[in-house]
């Protein structure tokens, strides 16, 4: 039993949405904006398939006043499309969804500032359906019993299915030798990157490279410094 994967259809959708900044933030003008879309959810009927699911940005946002820390504010964002595509018996549909494009700015009000956010998303429809396929079904022979079929179990993909976690670690970032003290940080970035993985049971672990940006303003100066550094 195979699982035969095929691509419905792919299309893009625009999302708007406004939020409120509270006064006390602090924040001035957006700096730059990221997107990551999270898992899709389907819903079918009358030959067309609607896609819904929610992406999370990431805003950076100059201080208000000079030498503050930058603020970073997370938000969600919810995501709907709808596509022509029908749902058959013994067929199992899954959806992607990848932002390609985020944009955001602020405009000050009299006690906060509003946010304005706008991504495109792109999703893709794919089918998995399920297929018997008969690789061998009988041997013949003209010589007699001179044949001798030797048999090989072979794993095929059959399914996927995601899987989500989140875990809160703390880490120790060692700045290099030739890195000025730190006197006040403003922005903290972190990327993860698994490079080994092994499953333990119902389990799976998981090893990696966190990637940590720090910026920060050293000790008795007024230009930032950027640090980069790989921790495990």
């Amino acid at each position: 039993a195979v699982c035969m994967r095929e691509m419905v259809g792919e299309e893009k959708t625009l999302v708007r949405e406004e939020f409120d900044l509270p006064g006390k933030l602090g924040v001035g003008d957006v700096l730059s904006a990221s997107a990551t879309a999270g898992p899709c959810e389907l819903a079918g009927g009358n030959g067309r398939i609607g896609v819904s699911g929610r992406m999370e940005v990431r805003v950076l946002h100059r201080p208000a006043e000079a030498g503050n820390a930058l603020v970073t504010t997370v938000h969600e964002l919810p995501f709907e499309l709808s596509m022509d595509a029908r749902m058959d018996e013994g067929s199992q549909m899954q959806a992607t969804a990848e932002v390609i494009d985020v944009m955001a700015d602020s405009i000050e009000n009299e006690k906060s500032r509003t946010l304005r956010v706008e991504a495109q998303v792109r999703i893709r429809l794919v089918r998995c359906r399920q297929e018997e396929i008969e690789v061998v079904s009988d041997l013949y022979s003209l010589k007699g019993p001179v044949l001798e079929p030797v048999t090989e179990i072979l794993s095929v993909h059959t399914d996927e299915r995601p899987l989500h976690a989140r875990q809160s670690t703390r880490i120790q970032a060692v700045l290099p030798q030739d890195a000025p003290p730190i006197g006040t940080l403003l922005a903290a970035f972190a990327r993860p990157t698994i490079t080994a993985a092994s499953p333990a049971g119902r389990r799976l672990d998981t090893e990696g490279i966190m990637q940590i940006t720090l910026i920060y303003l050293p000790q008795d100066s007024d230009i930032p410094h950027a640090v980069h550094t790989r921790e495990p």
